[in-house]
């Protein structure tokens, strides 16, 4: 008897310890419940269960950060931490966690494959590394830049390219990122299109604001980076509707949705951008009688959403109508385009004062000017993607960006080489025409130096690469798609 009570009291002591934990968990969430704000709460309950959840599933977390980045999930269920004048937000705590996950994931096999696995983005991303460390240690160190960490934190979301060649590998982990791209696409548009329509916030970060002077009762609403998973999905779905036509009754209300989304944005260099992405989508699709065809159904169910503004809300539509038609005024004589001229001349003005070292990240390169539209980091922000490198970094880091467009296409020559299965060319076309649209606007938007914008291209190469590996799985003898 003796013998079988000391066999059963660890086994009593580990339930007794069970119970009064679950209790006092109990007891602190109810008093929690009841002494601090809802918010507070969800924020107790929210970040526990993300970092337990990435630990054991690693694929959920990134795309818990992912859906962070874009703002589909509030930021504010996560806290920032302070960091020299900025903030680090819950995705940037999130992706590095998860890098240390996998970091200690590759020590525990003794194996280092992240080189191999990369591709040729390996070498793109470690000329970044080198470049952004040298200009933040000048910008740091040398230059006493006040926001230098603030403005190279936003490397931080390159980390999504090689977390996502890690853990969203295989067949499964390339749909998971591909459905969840088109479903954050989906919701970013159904934001904006609210935001703009009621004049309301649900994407903190995201610029809502009166268009202009003559359109002073429209709302814009402007989703940064999320624009590119908002195009990614407008070309598959034209893609996919031209494939199955039949699916009409789903596909039609989803591509008004995320044309809504496009139009709201009042951007005409995205429109632009946009409409040549298009194109490419659909040649690489079906090839020109493909081009013609997804043209066609686009322009027809952009002609009908404008009717339908019209009749709902003809403000909106006049506005539509004046951006379009004043494109060609813009570039003449537009105040937006005319200063975004002036800011390159500054930079490049700064380029030559310091050609080999730039001003460091955080560095100012230009005085702010007070006019509608600035704001606090005026002095040292830059709207010119491909000017940022040598402005920040200096001339040595002007190639960077260009790296990791070859690196792209050269990934996409093969893949196309490799004659993909017919099913799958509306998602090559539409990953294509998405990748083509932040390279072209870049060169008025800052999105190879904005966390919402890296994050848009690391997901497009990551996208490229994991469906390239399927490729040469399926050619070793794998299971078909």
């Amino acid at each position: 008897m003796t013998a079988l009570r000391l066999k059963t009291v660890p086994g009593n002591a580990t339930a007794v310890a069970v119970v009064l934990g679950v209790l006092l968990l109990g007891l602190f969430f109810g008093l929690a419940a009841a002494l601090l704000p809802w918010f507070l709460v969800l924020l107790l309950v929210f970040v526990p269960t993300a970092f337990v959840a990435s630990a054991a599933m690693p694929w959920l977390g990134l795309l818990l950060a992912i859906a962070l980045v874009f703002e589909v999930l509030p930021n504010a269920l996560v806290p920032a931490l302070p960091l020299a004048g900025g903030r680090l937000q819950g995705y940037d705590l999130l992706l590095i966690y998860l890098g240390a996950l996998y970091l200690l994931r590759l020590g525990v096999k003794g194996t280092f494959k992240p080189l191999v696995d990369l591709g040729p983005f390996r070498w793109p991303l470690f000329y970044l590394l080198v470049m952004m460390m040298l200009s933040l240690i000048n910008g740091v160190w040398f230059q006493r830049n006040e926001f230098a960490l603030t403005e190279a934190r936003t490397v931080l979301a390159w980390l999504i390219l090689p977390l996502a060649v890690a853990f969203l590998d295989g067949e499964k982990g390339q749909k998971r990122l591909f459905i969840a791209t088109l479903v954050f696409g989906v919701i970013v548009a159904l934001f904006v299109s609210i935001q703009s329509a009621f004049d309301v916030r649900i994407m903190s970060a995201a610029r809502i604001e009166s268009l202009d002077r003559q359109n002073y009762d429209v709302t814009r609403s402007i989703a940064g980076g999320g624009v590119y998973l908002i195009a990614f999905a407008l070309f598959y779905f034209l893609n996919a509707l031209t494939d199955r036509p039949s699916r009409f009754w789903w596909l039609l209300p989803l591509i008004a949705l995320v044309l809504m989304g496009l139009a709201v944005q009042f951007g005409r260099g995205v429109w632009v951008a946009s409409s040549l992405g298009l194109l490419v989508s659909a040649f690489i699709h079906r090839g020109f009688a493909g081009a013609g065809r997804v043209v066609l159904i686009g322009g027809l169910i952009l002609s009908l959403l404008v009717v339908g503004l019209s009749v709902v809300r003809p403000r909106a539509a006049d506005a539509l109508a004046d951006r379009v038609l004043g494109i060609g005024s813009e570039i003449r004589t537009g105040s937006s385009f005319a200063w975004r001229q002036i800011e390159n001349a500054q930079a490049i003005r700064a380029i030559a004062r310091s050609p080999l070292t730039g001003v460091g990240q955080g560095g100012e390169y230009k005085l702010a000017i007070k006019y509608e539209g600035s704001f606090a980091i005026d002095s040292w922000y830059i709207h010119n993607s491909y000017l940022y490198f040598p402005l920040k970094m200096g001339i040595f880091a002007v190639l960077i960006p260009f790296t990791f467009i070859g690196a792209f296409f050269y990934l996409a020559r093969d893949v196309l080489r490799r004659r993909p299965p017919p099913k799958d060319r509306a998602f090559l076309g539409a990953l294509l025409g998405a990748f083509i649209v932040p390279v072209l606007t870049s060169f008025t938007q800052p999105e190879w130096s904005a966390t919402q914008g890296i994050a848009a291209l690391a997901i497009f190469m990551a996208l490229m690469l994991l469906y390239r590996q399927r490729l040469i799985a399926n050619a070793k003898g794998s299971p078909a798609l």
